[in-house]
């Protein structure tokens, strides 16, 4: 489904860095390391707030604006809101995209974030005769459909929605069968993010939410003392089936916990535990 992946450009992701990077003071290795977990998503600063001025006469739908207007725009991975929000997102895209093309090209669906927020910041006839209650009336709609697709997920319980339940990575080797399930599964690992959070992992889709972008390494190095720098990886240390680092950093990388790397030849003999040659 298409719809499941709008257009995003690096400058998406521009003025999260820029609004971290402007503050004015020194940063540290564990600053910068915490920087690329980032989850902030910034696009929902500027849609969660029309739905200030709009109302549902479905207690659910209603309960759930309000769980957005109290939200903090953090898409953790055990944030109920999250969720409702990456939903009610994949449904407004095609939504509005709806109003705003011509019939000829009703199957376009490389969807753009600025364009979403610019037209319904300020809705025009192409919403309508009424472009301001017809902009509501999609908020509502696509509303109703998120928290739809959201119960065939995970059910009818919101207290049980949290984005880190949908979206995962799951960790499948190439030579995996049921038979040597044992010997190849790796737990899957919540995660937090969407596709416009710093930490880009993706967002939304209808059947689920599995994490399908993204940055499987990362590191902050100190030019000035290299056995200073820090890293994540994932899964493992080793790609040996069977051996104890197979799978030793996943958890870690999932909840964006550096480990130290070791560069110099003496921090390497100190901190390793075995030799392959």
């Amino acid at each position: 489904d298409l719809h499941s992946f709008p257009t995003r450009r690096s400058s998406d992701l521009e003025p999260g860095i820029v609004e971290l990077l402007s503050q004015d003071r020194k940063f540290s290795l564990a600053d910068l390391q915490q920087m690329q977990g980032d989850v902030l998503t910034i696009p929902a600063r500027s849609l969660v707030p029309l739905l200030k001025q709009v109302r549902s006469t479905k207690p659910e739908v209603q309960s759930a604006i309000d769980e957005l207007l109290r939200w903090d725009y953090q898409v953790r991975a055990d944030s109920v809101p999250a969720s409702i929000y990456e939903y009610w997102l994949l449904k407004l895209n095609p939504l509005v995209y709806a109003r705003k093309l011509p019939e000829s090209a009703r199957g376009y669906n490389r969807y753009e974030i600025r364009k979403l927020i610019e037209w319904l910041r300020n809705p025009d006839s192409g919403f309508g005769a009424d472009p301001t209650a017809q902009r509501d009336r999609i908020l509502v709609t696509a509303m109703e459909q998120a928290l739809e697709n959201l119960r065939a997920l995970l059910g009818s319980d919101p207290g049980q929605w949290q984005w880190g339940k949908i979206h995962k990575v799951p960790f499948k080797h190439p030579l995996w069968t049921p038979e040597n399930a044992s010997v190849f599964d790796i737990p899957s690992i919540p995660r937090g993010g969407d596709l416009y959070t710093i930490m880009l992992t993706g967002g939304a889709k209808p059947k689920d939410a599995h994490q399908d972008v993204g940055a499987s390494i990362s590191y902050v190095f100190d030019v000035q003392d290299w056995d200073r720098s820090v890293g994540l990886n994932t899964p493992g240390n080793e790609s040996s089936v069977g051996s104890p680092h197979y799978a030793d950093l996943a958890a870690a990388w999932g909840r964006n916990e550096a480990f130290p790397i070791a560069f110099s030849k003496q921090k390497v003999k100190e901190v390793s535990n075995s030799r392959r040659f």
